[in-house]
């Protein structure tokens, strides 16, 4: 998770090489860059207009309900963490 190891992704996602690169999801993780493919949605919160910070605060866990909250998402997905 050392930001030195993402800089260089990011620096060559703003160069005219990766001109055509929108809307795509990337995990750099060490020496690894791998290109998410057909992210799905898993929780969708939806409301008429702009989101207020307030309004994001207290609807921010059905974005999560789907996800136990012994789980964190990592390179590989979702991963349980170890009962302590």
């Amino acid at each position: 998770m050392d930001p030195a190891n993402i800089a260089p992704f990011v620096t060559f996602l703003a160069t005219d090489a990766a001109s055509e690169i929108t809307g795509q999801a990337f995990i750099v993780y060490g020496g690894i860059v791998a290109h998410v493919r057909l992210p799905h949605l898993s929780d969708m919160i939806v409301k008429q207009g702009k989101w207020t910070v307030e309004e994001l605060t207290d609807a921010f866990g059905g974005l999560f309900k789907e996800v136990p909250a012994s789980s964190f998402e990592g390179p590989r997905g979702y991963a349980r963490l170890p009962k302590q």
